[in-house]
């Protein structure tokens, strides 16, 4: 454990207790078998999920920028969510020991959009200061968006489906 089991787990220790009780007594197992398969559902769901989401961020750069090649939209997106993912990686620990500081992690990988994107606008999505910043702000704004929205989705889901794999037989 470690991982979003260990996310799993902790986030059920502040659910209510009927809510949580409701969970663990309608499937064939401990909470420990259900973080298990929370997190192989987890692992498989997240990559297209918040991939798929986050690639609509190249409409946006559309609107910056309209003659620019769906490739170099594509590229600049990805661009900047891996520098925001890295950070986001990384913070990873502190979200599994401190689960009450996790939520605050989306103001620096904000930050980063929005530095990311106004630091390689120059000259391809904007020519001044002020062009950059004014990109970068909605841009990080909608990204993180579509980041929370792709993560509640794939919580969600992957719960749904480890409890529906840990169904009593019938």
């Amino acid at each position: 454990m470690g991982g979003n089991d260990e996310l799993i787990l902790r986030a059920m220790e502040n659910w209510p207790e009927a809510q949580r009780d409701g969970v663990l007594n309608s499937i064939d197992g401990t909470a420990e078998d259900l973080a298990s398969a929370y997190e192989d559902y987890f692992l498989l769901l997240q990559p297209p999920i918040v991939g798929g989401l986050t690639a609509l961020t190249v409409f946006l750069i559309a609107l910056f920028r309209r003659g620019l090649s769906w490739v170099a939209r594509i590229n600049i997106a990805f661009a900047v969510l891996t520098v925001g993912s890295l950070v986001g990686l990384a913070a990873f620990p502190i979200m599994v020991a401190q689960p009450q500081l996790g939520s605050w992690v989306f103001l620096p990988v904000w930050f980063l959009y929005g530095l990311t994107m106004y630091r390689g606008a120059k000259g391809v999505l904007a020519e001044t200061v002020w062009g950059r910043a004014v990109k970068a702000v909605p841009f990080s704004t909608v990204t993180i968006v579509l980041v929370f929205i792709a993560g509640v989705t794939t919580f969600l889901l992957s719960l749904q489906q480890a409890v529906n794999a840990l169904q009593p037989p019938v």
